[in-house]
């Protein structure tokens, strides 16, 4: 009789039997509550489908609320805040470059610049950067110490706005010399070796995927790394002829907040159906849900469409849309969970079985005897094992307990 491994010696082992019922719950599904319109009663009504999702048997909100609240509400657009800022900046610079205030004008010009690397580069972004370059080098062209780099800022200024002429009536007459020869000032080929990861913009222009090797005219350039996965960034570069440049921008993970947020947009203004079902299938995988509930209005009123992944019986994707009339928020929830539908009870005339009455006593019912009979006879082989094992002189305990430890009779 071999003794199992890793239990001390004189003790002995008892083994119980445990009986026991176990229930098994449906786990519930996260469901995304999408606001498409940004309308007060979308939103609320958006708000008012979270506690009902809360109380579902087979739905249940989206875990995290932070993530969530970005899919409803006001659509933020954080681009528009950064250009906002870019043309404060602009405002600002001008006048102190009109009050003689050169290092204030290029700081705040180049705070706006600032602003406009942290966004996608469009035709308006591309423009508004290339007027902050010009005030930048008419302010570094009045300060002395910083004059050596007003013609790069001029370079850049006609790289990305060459349809730009200085007024020779509004500006001073070495300013528009100093441009004319920061145009001619550069000549020749350089390479740059972009370092980082996303959507290549050099100078406004889609230039493919970074990292990469890319051929340019020598001289000035702003290169930016975008995409939905990352927050954008920029960097300038003076590319020199004949050499290559190396310029690293750092990676920039977004945030899932961020990715719903932009994700969310993209839904809203998708330009057609297949483009819908794409952004949609982004959305479902960043929030981690397989269905959802989309609000949207029109003509002031809001407008129901369901969303599922193809999970059940029903085909995958949208729903038809319609129009909400007096339904609960609860309501709104039946095409993902349909109720279950209700056995009917017999009919009247039917008659019902007539349930089967033992009437012997529990101590005559054959069951109970037999459970009786078998816990008697296990208390007699037990105590008979326990008492040999404690009276029995034969028996040597081992206290040095191994896989290979044997109790010799």
């Amino acid at each position: 009789m071999q003794m199992p491994s890793g239990l001390p010696a004189r003790v002995a082992v008892v083994c119980t039997l445990v009986f026991g019922v176990a229930i098994a719950h449906a786990e519930r599904r996260p469901v995304a509550v999408i606001d498409l319109s940004a309308d007060p009663k979308t939103e609320q009504l958006a708000k008012d489908l979270n506690p009902v999702l809360l109380g579902h048997p087979d739905l249940q909100p989206i875990p995290d609320p932070s993530v969530a609240a970005e899919l409803f509400g006001l659509f933020r657009d954080d681009d528009q805040d950064h250009i906002a800022n870019a043309l404060n900046s602009k405002q600002t610079a001008e006048g102190q470059l009109a009050q003689y205030s050169f290092e204030t004008a290029n700081e705040s010009a180049g705070n706006g610049q600032g602003e406009l690397r942290e966004v996608v580069p469009s035709a308006a972004v591309i423009l508004l950067y290339a007027k902050l370059a010009f005030i930048r080098g008419q302010a570094q062209l009045g300060m002395p110490r910083q004059a050596s780099d007003a013609p790069s800022s001029f370079a850049l200024a006609h790289r990305l706005d060459p349809s730009f002429v200085p007024d020779a009536a509004r500006y001073l007459p070495d300013v528009v010399q100093a441009y004319e020869a920061a145009k001619k000032r550069w000549s020749g080929k350089g390479m740059l070796g972009v370092v980082g990861h996303g959507r290549l913009w050099i100078d406004g222009k889609d230039s493919g995927i970074a990292p990469a090797d890319v051929e340019l005219d020598a001289g000035p350039h702003v290169v930016w790394l975008t995409g939905p996965d990352r927050v954008t960034a920029a960097k300038q570069i003076l590319v020199e002829a004949t050499k290559k440049v190396k310029l690293e921008i750092a990676d920039a993970p977004a945030s899932k907040r961020l990715k719903v947020r932009r994700a969310r947009a993209a839904l809203r203004y998708a330009p057609d159906p297949a483009a819908r079902a794409a952004a949609m299938r982004v959305l479902a995988d960043l929030v981690e849900v397989r269905d959802a509930v989309l609000l949207s209005s029109a003509n002031n009123k809001v407008i129901v469409q369901t969303w599922n992944a193809g999970t059940r019986d029903q085909a995958p994707g949208f729903s038809a849309l319609r129009e909400l009339q007096n339904e609960k928020p609860i309501d709104l929830l039946t095409p993902l969970a349909p109720p279950v539908p209700k056995v009917d009870n017999p009919k009247p005339d039917e008659p019902k079985p007539k349930p089967i009455v033992d009437n012997r006593r529990w101590i005559e019912r054959p069951k109970w005897q037999v459970s009786i009979a078998v816990g008697v006879i296990a208390a007699i082989i037990g105590g008979y094992y326990i008492y040999k094992a404690a009276t029995d002189d034969s028996v040597t305990w081992d206290n040095d307990i191994s896989p290979t430890t044997r109790i010799r009779w």
